[in-house]
């Protein structure tokens, strides 16, 4: 009886799982933001396939899908990649479509909203779902909180979201007219010079003290607020250090078998810091465990101005 090694059985048994990573590959090396990294992410890509270290979870579509989601974080060190096996909808990406059906179950990524002592203002965003289902419940919170004395944006736990909500709630503590300090970088795509957002609440403006509050899961479109306000000295950030994720993904890429990609196209960068929070993250101006971000930021604002108290 003739033997057949074992390296032939793992690949005959896995065709559609390294079609799918070879063309995710090459999907990689084409469109990711940074192309050195593109480069090399696919050489290891394909050198993995002929090794076949990917031959795992073959048959399974979600895990292998998962499986694959954090093999490319990890060769990549990028934490936006995602890998998604939808479910047969046409919409895509199963789990987008499940957090944009959460949008009104969870207020709109608004957790709390109140106007504490002193005539602080307090709003806590879990998410920033997309903009037109959620701006009249934003509407609603800064306009409530447009009079307070000075503001807390508690951004803990804030994994992010939508780009087009994030970019209006940044500009509502900007001055209208002010210079735009962030542009897009893309491989694939025209770059787009960033306008300044419209938004249907109150500008609080660029005078008032504001405090930002993030954490480990502070991530994407949460970190981009708390960093452009950061580095144009607008906000004090108080907590630990965010996640480290500035990339943005592109629209998930269909591969063969059924499979969907998503790959970091996009990344922001900052004219007054000439770089992002990619990788290493936003770095608080006060660091502080994340569960008692809040009482500092209180104490840091009754300091700041005693009629707070």
């Amino acid at each position: 009886m003739m033997l057949i090694p074992a390296a032939l059985l793992s690949a005959a048994a896995c065709v559609q799982e390294r079609a799918a990573a070879f063309e995710i590959a090459d999907a990689i090396e084409e469109r990711y933001v940074i192309e050195n990294v593109a480069t090399r992410s696919a050489e290891i890509i394909r050198r993995d396939i002929a090794a076949g270290a990917l031959d795992v979870n073959c048959g399974d579509g979600p895990e292998f899908a998962e499986h694959l989601t954090r093999y490319l974080r990890d060769i990549t060190g990028d934490k936006h990649f995602f890998v998604d096996f939808p479910s047969g909808n046409d919409d895509g990406d199963d789990w987008i479509e499940e957090w944009r059906k959460g949008a009104a179950a969870n207020a709109y990524g608004i957790a709390r909203v109140e106007r504490m002592s002193g005539n602080i203002g307090y709003l806590a965003l879990s998410s920033f779902y997309e903009y037109e289902p959620a701006k009249e419940a934003l509407k609603g919170a800064f306009t409530l909180l447009s009079t307070s004395d000075a503001m807390i944006l508690d951004l803990r736990d804030n994994g992010g979201g939508s780009p087009e909500t994030a970019w209006p709630i940044e500009w509502t503590f900007r001055d209208a007219g002010a210079a735009i300090a962030r542009r897009i970088d893309c491989r694939v795509c025209e770059e787009q010079p960033l306008k300044e957002a419209d938004f249907d609440w109150p500008r609080y403006g660029s005078e008032k003290p504001l405090v930002i509050l993030i954490n480990k899961r502070s991530f994407s479109a949460a970190e981009a607020v708390a960093y452009g306000l950061q580095a144009e000295g607008r906000a004090t950030v108080i907590g630990d250090g965010s996640g480290g994720g500035a990339h943005m993904v592109g629209e998930g890429v269909r591969v063969s078998g059924g499979w969907v990609v998503g790959i970091p196209e996009a990344r922001p960068l900052n004219s007054m810091s000439q770089s992002n929070w990619e990788g290493g993250g936003i770095v608080p101006d006060i660091a502080v465990p994340s569960e008692d971000a809040l009482s500092e930021a209180l104490e840091f604002l009754t300091n700041k101005a005693p009629n707070m108290r």
